[in-house]
């Protein structure tokens, strides 16, 4: 059992605006496609509640729960992670987030049953704050090095910035 609130440290660190480019690669690591973001995450009337909007269509995709789920790790940098709620071979989405005062990386990894189906790399920053995606197209050989996300308790530099960030712990977003 974690000795903070889960709740109130995933809402510090993770509420409000967050503007951002997802980059899907594809299961051979290459890119598919690419779109811009808005999420706005909240708390209202006692529920976490997520809105993400793809801004290349207008779709929101929304989620909300009262208290985090027991699969979500968080960590008291606010930093977190959610899923697979198994292993083995059968469907799983996993996602890993972590949080640098103004910026966020995401990771979304989805396995099929036999093979890796694609991942989502998400950059995201408060509005205003300039913090560009990785040039176009992502793949195996021009995202290699350019962004590490660092092991459990570990830190890793991102590019170009020589700011780090520490720690480790997500949701899926369909």
């Amino acid at each position: 059992m974690s000795s903070f609130d889960r709740r109130s440290v995933l809402l510090a660190h993770n509420a409000g605006v967050w503007e951002g480019c997802f980059i899907r690669l594809d299961g051979r690591g290459v890119e598919s496609e690419r779109f811009g973001t808005r999420l706005l995450v909240q708390e209202s009337g006692g529920q976490i509640e997520a809105a993400l909007t793809y801004l290349n269509t207008g779709k929101v995709a929304t989620m909300g729960f009262a208290e985090p789920p027991d699969l979500m790790a968080i960590s008291p940098e606010g930093h977190w992670s959610l899923g697979p709620d198994r292993t083995g071979p059968w469907f799983a989405v996993m996602e890993l987030c972590l949080v640098d005062g103004e910026r966020r990386r995401r990771v979304v990894v989805r396995h099929g049953a036999e093979r890796l189906e694609s991942v989502v790399v998400v950059v995201e920053a408060r509005p205003g704050l300039a913090d560009p995606a990785p040039a176009a197209p992502c793949g195996r050989r021009s995202w290699r090095g350019s962004m590490a996300l660092p092991a459990p308790g570990s830190s890793a530099p991102t590019s170009p910035s020589p700011q780090r960030w520490s720690g480790a712990s997500a949701t899926p977003w369909r």
